[in-house]
C-alpha cells in the first residue's frame, strides 16, 4: 500500500532525473569549431552537431513535462496527495523547467557570441544573464509552494510553460535556416527572450489554464480556438512549432483573457 501511494513522487523523482539528463546533455562536448571560433581560429556558425545535442536536452525536458502531468494526474487518481509529494514536486520543477532551460540558454548565447566577429571581445559574464531565468522560475515556484492559490486561472506564465519556449528555440532553429541566422547572429534576441519569460513568470497578468475546462463551447472558446490553433501548428511544424504555440499563449492570455474570479484551485 505504502508502494502505491510513492508512485506520484516516483514519477517526480522520474522527472527530476530528466531535468539533471538535460542539463548535462546540453553542457556535454561542445563542438570543436565553436570552440575553434571562440579562440579565434575560424570564422563558422555552431555545427549541427552542437545544435542537435540542444535539441536532444530539449526532449529531454520534453518528457520531463510529461512526467510532470502525470504526477499529479495519478496522484489525484490514487488519492495519495501529500505535503511530500507537493515538495518534492516542485524542487523537481526548478531543475527540470528552471536550470535545464537555462543551461540550453546559456549555451544558445554561447554559440551566438561565437558567430560575431567581436566575440573575443564580449564579457563572458554576459552568458551567466541566462541563468536569470532559473532564478525567476525558482521564485516563482517558491512563491506558489508557500501561498497557493484559489483561482481558475494561473497569475504570471507557468513555468512548464516558459520552459517549452525555450526549448523550442533549438527545434526552430534547426527547423529554419532564416531563424537560425537570426538568432545565431542577433544574441540582444536572446536577451529578450531571457528577461521577458522571466518578468512573465512573476508577472501579476492572467494567464489560461485548461484543467478546469469543460463542455460549455461558449464560455471556453477562446481555449478551445487556442487548442485548434496550437494542433495546426505543431502537426505542420511539428515540435519546432513549440515555442511558436507558446508565443501565441502568452498574447492570447494578455490581451484576450478575461478570467472568471471563482473555481478551483490551480497552482504551477
Amino acid at each position: 500500500m505504502k508502494f502505491v501511494k510513492n508512485i506520484p513522487n516516483y514519477i517526480s523523482l522520474g522527472n527530476l532525473f530528466l531535468g539533471i539528463c538535460a542539463c548535462i546533455v546540453a553542457l556535454d562536448n561542445p563542438g570543436q569549431e565553436v570552440l575553434q571560433k571562440i579562440n579565434g581560429e575560424v570564422d563558422v556558425l555552431p555545427v549541427m552537431g552542437d545544435l542537435n545535442r540542444l535539441i536532444m536536452a530539449s526532449f529531454l525536458i520534453l518528457m520531463a513535462a510529461i512526467l510532470d502531468f502525470f504526477d499529479g494526474f495519478v496522484a489525484r487518481l490514487l488519492n495519495a496527495q501529500s505535503e511530500m509529494g507537493k515538495h518534492l514536486d516542485s524542487l523537481s520543477d526548478i531543475v527540470s523547467f528552471g536550470i535545464a532551460p537555462s543551461f540550453i540558454l546559456y549555451e544558445l548565447l554561447h554559440f551566438s557570441y561565437a558567430s560575431r566577429a567581436i566575440s573575443l571581445k564580449s564579457p563572458s559574464w554576459e552568458l551567466y544573464t541566462a541563468f536569470f531565468f532559473a532564478l525567476c522560475a525558482a521564485w516563482r515556484l517558491a512563491k506558489f509552494s508557500a501561498e497557493g492559490s484559489s483561482l481558475p486561472y494561473f497569475k504570471g506564465l507557468p513555468t512548464p510553460a516558459a520552459s517549452m519556449f525555450v526549448i523550442g528555440i533549438p527545434m526552430l532553429a534547426a527547423y529554419s535556416s532564416e531563424i537560425h541566422q537570426l538568432i545565431f547572429n542577433n544574441t540582444y534576441i536572446l536577451f529578450i527572450i531571457i528577461f521577458g519569460l522571466g518578468f512573465l513568470m512573476n508577472a501579476s497578468f492572467p494567464f489560461i489554464a485548461f484543467k478546469s475546462m469543460n463542455l460549455n463551447l461558449k464560455e471556453h472558446k477562446l481555449k478551445l480556438v487556442l487548442i485548434i490553433l496550437a494542433l495546426g501548428i505543431l502537426v505542420y511544424l511539428q515540435f519546432a512549432g513549440l515555442s511558436l504555440v507558446i508565443l501565441i499563449y502568452i498574447i492570447s492570455s494578455i490581451l484576450f483573457y478575461k478570467p472568471e474570479t471563482q473555481k478551483h484551485e490551480i497552482q504551477s
